[in-house]
């Protein structure tokens, strides 16, 4: 049998049994008519008491329980813009990566209980229930501040001699605006390395 049934069969065999142990004083003190009031009325204090029992406090939604509900909008105008200086095809913003980013960013063990949503195309909902002022602080901060971390593999012209060869090319060059480009491009045309500042 499951645990969490075990309050529930509680519940249901002390209310059977304030039940019958009405009807038996009713009967007992020769007042038939009363019998299922007293009954009702034993039943429903050892339901009540039971359920308050096992299930208090009652679990409090965030409007009760006190928290915060933090909605963040992409920028896209500022999305654009960046995605425009990396050279990207477009500036649209994977929503579900964004959440999971945000929700490792603030839950990183998983212990806490924050939740991290979509909420509409280019929004997103941060549930973060009993938080101090001083936690909502750290969590916009959190939110808004902190970069993120990409590991970039060096290219060497031993281990990467095609990179290195079209990094090679891009430099030496006669056109200026594959010199300055911050992309190394392929046969192809698709990008194969970025030029990145080391210090």
């Amino acid at each position: 049998m499951d645990p969490s049934q075990v309050p529930i069969l509680i519940v249901f065999a002390a209310t059977i049994l304030a039940f019958g142990l009405g009807i038996y004083f009713g009967n007992s003190l020769r007042m038939k008519d009363h019998a299922w009031k007293i009954a009702l009325i034993l039943s429903s204090i050892a339901l009540f008491g039971t359920i308050t029992y096992f299930y208090w406090p009652p679990a409090l939604g965030i409007d009760l329980s006190g928290g915060v509900i933090l909605v963040y909008e992409v920028d896209e105008e500022e999305t654009a813009t960046e995605a425009e200086r990396r050279g990207a095809d477009s500036g649209d913003v994977d929503m579900d990566a964004l959440v999971d980013a945000i929700s490792q960013r603030l839950n990183p063990s998983g212990v806490k209980d924050i939740v991290v949503r979509k909420y509409g195309p280019k929004q997103v909902e941060v549930i973060v229930p009993q938080v101090s002022e001083k936690e909502i602080d750290f969590i916009k901060r959190a939110i808004v501040e902190q970069g993120f971390l990409k590991f970039r593999m060096v290219a060497t012209q031993s281990k990467n001699p095609d990179v290195w060869q079209a990094g090679r090319s891009a430099l030496e060059s006669t056109d200026p605006e594959e010199r300055a480009s911050r992309y190394v491009m392929g046969p192809t045309g698709q990008r194969i390395g970025e030029w990145v500042e080391v210090g």
